[in-house]
C-alpha cells in the first residue's frame, strides 16, 4: 500500500487544483505518470480496485480539461 502514496498524493493533489478552477493539466500528467509507473511495476497487486478508482479520477479530470491543444 506505500507504494500506491506518491499516487495517491498526487491524485488527491491534481483534484485540489482542478477544485480551485486552476490549471491541473500538469499535475494530471504527473498522476498518470506515476499510475502507469505503478501498473508495469506492480501488474499482479491486489489493489486493482483502488487504481481503478484512481484512474477513474484522472478520467474525469482529463474530461475537464477539454480537448488537448496544440
Amino acid at each position: 500500500m506505500r507504494d500506491l502514496a506518491p499516487l495517491v498524493d498526487a491524485t488527491a493533489s491534481t483534484l485540489e487544483t482542478a477544485l480551485r478552477g486552476d490549471d491541473c493539466a500538469a499535475a494530471l500528467h504527473r498522476a498518470l505518470e506515476l499510475e502507469r509507473a505503478h501498473r508495469a511495476s506492480h501488474p499482479a497487486r491486489r489493489d486493482a480496485v483502488l487504481r481503478a478508482g484512481l484512474h477513474l479520477t484522472h478520467e474525469a479530470l482529463a474530461d475537464h480539461l477539454g480537448p488537448p491543444t496544440g
